[in-house]
């Protein structure tokens, strides 16, 4: 979705945030209000919370100062619709059943090949209404429009553009304690592509860069003058594929210093993200002072490894490794690192735990409290779609399933094949061991066999031709077909 000028003015503009004073914790009430922010499309080792070089995150890493992080996070799918069910869940996407069907569908706008999340199954939103919250979610993101089933038990949805309209449309939803607890979901999107130049200290002379009459040839099909933007989602001819699709195929070359200014745009969208989520979360925090803070992402970004670039329809840990901290004052301690390997959907039942509410899934209260804990194969899956796999090929060809026993992860392809990392060694994962530990690849698929067991067959997800020219705009839909 196009970020508009007045997020750059605004960034602009505005002074960062003074430091918060220390204050005594306030006594936490018995129902203590929410706050659950979703960083979309950022991976974790592109903040410094999770040790990156470049401070992208001040916001976050004064949050995480506050609370707790999970420092070794796996996200059980790769893109926004399965990864956005799971944490409302607490189930992985084979359970839940929103995620793509591996068969095409019709692209008319009207349906695609993604499928429904399960009616059967409570939610987040669900369980925190019927203990008395109020309950609104705002999202930059069009999967969370309330068409399209994913945001079930929030009592108001608003689909908005630019970091302004999410700050007004939050400050309006959030109301004093005194008038009873709410749920206050809050997606921001401004680390997704296209990549806008964000008025980060490493961007300086990047729009006359990508302008300049002598810059790299590929630039030229996707660059945008106003606001500044690189856009890989448009076609690098006329009519031919996107840009995206282009350098996965091996059609288009992008040399070290190509990717390099990629990362750097992308890391400029996840510190406008940060900003944003900090100026939402100031307001909210004067008014929730006892209030409880969880910030998450849906799924991470490729970079370049692997010759990947965006995110979706394959697993690796560049697009599986989120952030997650929680910050709830007088009830966790602050400061808290847990190294212990957790996945998203492990924050819906946190979060109903920690506010004595049945939780749903698995939650992590037993590790923040330092508790007998037993450490499970951390999963992922990820199905084909029908235009990836025709526009691109190789790995977008299959469905894959990812299964991780402490730093080893074994990929398993829908034909048979399999790879394996050692993430700790190959963080990237660009180093397939397979081939020279064939007795560990044999234990871990022995102990993968019949662990991703499909729950249901869901029916495919209607999309109103509104809400599919908004997908559209960000890549996720194709060109609709001319009218028979």
């Amino acid at each position: 979705m196009p970020k508009p000028p007045i997020l750059l003015t605004l960034l602009l503009a505005c002074d960062p945030l003074p430091a918060e004073q220390a204050a005594p914790a306030p006594a936490p009430s018995a129902h203590p209000s929410v706050l659950l922010v979703v960083l979309d499309t950022v991976r974790a080792d592109r903040l410094s919370t999770y040790g990156a070089p470049r401070l992208t995150d001040p916001g976050l890493a004064q949050l995480a100062a506050e609370g707790v992080v999970f420092a070794d996070t796996t996200s059980p799918a790769s893109w926004t619709w399965p990864a956005h069910a799971s944490l409302f869940t607490g189930e992985a996407p084979w359970i839940h059943g929103a995620h793509t069907r591996s068969e095409p569908g019709p692209e008319a706008g009207l349906t695609r090949d993604i499928t429904a999340l399960r009616s059967d199954l409570p939610t987040l939103a669900e369980r925190l209404s019927a203990a008395g919250y109020r309950t609104r979610a705002i999202s930059q993101n069009v999967w969370l429009h309330p068409a399209l089933g994913l945001t079930r038990g929030f009592q108001q949805v608003d689909i908005v553009q630019s970091c302004p309209d999410l700050l007004e449309a939050t400050q309006r939803a959030s109301l004093p304690q005194d008038r009873g607890p709410e749920l206050i979901f809050v997606n921001i999107m401004l680390a997704h592509a296209p990549w806008h130049v964000a008025p980060a200290p490493w961007l300086a002379g990047v729009p006359e860069r990508l302008a300049a009459a002598d810059r790299p040839a590929w630039i030229a099909p996707f660059h945008v003058a106003d606001p500044p933007a690189l856009d890989l989602y448009r076609p690098i001819t006329p009519g031919g594929k996107s840009g995206f699709a282009a350098y996965m195929s091996g059609e288009m070359e992008l040399g070290p210093a190509d990717l390099d200014l990629v990362t750097d745009l992308y890391d400029g969208g996840v510190a406008a993200a940060d900003y944003c989520m900090r100026r939402a979360l100031g307001p909210w925090r004067a008014t929730h002072p006892d209030g409880i803070v969880m910030v998450v992402s849906d799924h991470g970004e490729y970079l370049g490894e692997n010759r990947l670039l965006e995110h979706g329809q394959t697993l690796g840990q560049p697009v599986l490794g989120v952030p997650f901290v929680l910050s709830a004052p007088g009830r966790i301690p602050a400061g808290l690192r847990i190294d212990r390997p957790v996945q998203l959907q492990d924050a819906p039942g946190t979060l109903l735990d920690l506010l004595g509410l049945p939780p749903l899934g698995r939650s992590l209260m037993p590790l923040v409290r330092g508790e007998a804990w037993e450490d499970r194969p951390i999963q992922a899956a990820a199905w084909h779609s029908a235009e990836p796999a025709r526009s691109i090929g190789g790995p977008f060809l299959y469905d894959w399933k990812s299964w991780r026993e402490g730093n080893d992860v074994l990929l398993m392809r829908s034909d048979g094949a399999v790879q394996l990392y050692d993430i700790k060694a190959d963080p990237r994962m660009e180093r397939d061991l397979a081939a020279s530990r064939p007795e560990r690849v044999a234990e871990l698929q022995a102990h993968a066999a019949g662990q991703f067991p499909e729950a249901t067959t869901a029916p495919a997800v209607a999309i109103p031709p509104d809400v599919a020219e908004a997908l559209r705009s960000i890549g996720y839909i194709g060109e609709a077909p001319p009218a028979p």
